[in-house]
C-alpha cells in the first residue's frame, strides 16, 4: 500500500468548494489513478486541519500519480507543495500485536422502520459513547481486531452533495474520531479491513485506519 499527505492551499477557491462538499474532494482525489488499470482503486483518505492549515492523508492500493495538480490548470493552486509525499506502507500483522490507532469514523446502523429511497433501511447515526464505543467493538469483531484502550471525541459533521438516479441528495455525516489501543485477532481480516477501510461514508473521508507500535 502506499501513504501519501497532502498540504491544501486553503486561499484557493476549489480548494474551499470541496472541503464543504467532501465527496467533489474524494473525485479530486481520484484523478491520480486515471489509467484503466486502477479503475477500481480503493482509495482511504482522511483530512486533518489545525489552525489555519489543512492536510490530507490519502491510503491507496497502487501508487498514485499527482502530477494532475501541477499539469492541469484548474489545480494549478490546489496545493502548498506541488510533490506530495508518498511512502510505501507495508505492516507485518500478527496475532495478538497490540497497536496504537487513529480512526475517523461515522458509527451508525441501517432502522427498518425508516425507509430510504430505494426502500432499504436508513442509515441512522448512533449519538452515545456508549453506543459509538460498542459500534467499534463490532467493527473490530468483523475485521480482525479487539479495541483495548480508546478516547472518543466528536469530529464533526461532514456535508456532501451526492447526485443518485439524476436526483441531487445532500448529505450531512456526523463523524467521531476514535484513537487508542488494539489488539489483532485475526490477522487475515485485519489486513482486510486496513486495506478496505473501516464503516460507511468512505468516498466522504470516513474510515481510514491508521496505525503506529508501541515504542
Amino acid at each position: 500500500m502506499f501513504l501519501s499527505q497532502l498540504e491544501l492551499n486553503l486561499q484557493s477557491r476549489r480548494v474551499q468548494k470541496e472541503l464543504a462538499n467532501r465527496y467533489e474532494l474524494h473525485r479530486t482525489l481520484m484523478h491520480a489513478f486515471k489509467k484503466p488499470s486502477l479503475a477500481n482503486e480503493r482509495l482511504l483518505f482522511r483530512l486533518e486541519a489545525d489552525r489555519g492549515s489543512a492536510k490530507i492523508l490519502v491510503q491507496s492500493q497502487n501508487m498514485p500519480d499527482w502530477s494532475f495538480f501541477t499539469e492541469e490548470e484548474i489545480f494549478q493552486r490546489y496545493l502548498i507543495r506541488p510533490n506530495p509525499d508518498i511512502k510505501t506502507f507495508s505492516p507485518q500483522i500478527f496475532s495478538g500485536q497490540k497497536l496504537l490507532f487513529r480512526l475517523v469514523a461515522n458509527p451508525s446502523c441501517r432502522k427498518a422502520i425508516y425507509k430510504d429511497n430505494n426502500g432499504h433501511g436508513k442509515r441512522i447515526g448512533l449519538y452515545t459513547e456508549e453506543d459509538q464505543l460498542k459500534w467499534l467493538e463490532k467493527k473490530g469483531n468483523q475485521n480482525g481486531f479487539i479495541p483495548i484502550d480508546v478516547s472518543i471525541q466528536s469530529a464533526g459533521t461532514i456535508r456532501g452533495v451526492k447526485t443518485q438516479d439524476n436526483k441531487k441528495h445532500i448529505l450531512k455525516i456526523p463523524c467521531v474520531r476514535y484513537d487508542g489501543l488494539l489488539q489483532v485477532s485475526d490477522p487475515m481480516a485485519f489486513e482486510n479491513g486496513l486495506k478496505m477501510g473501516i464503516g460507511p461514508a468512505k468516498g466522504f473521508g470516513c474510515g481510514l485506519l491508521s496505525l503506529a507500535v508501541i515504542r
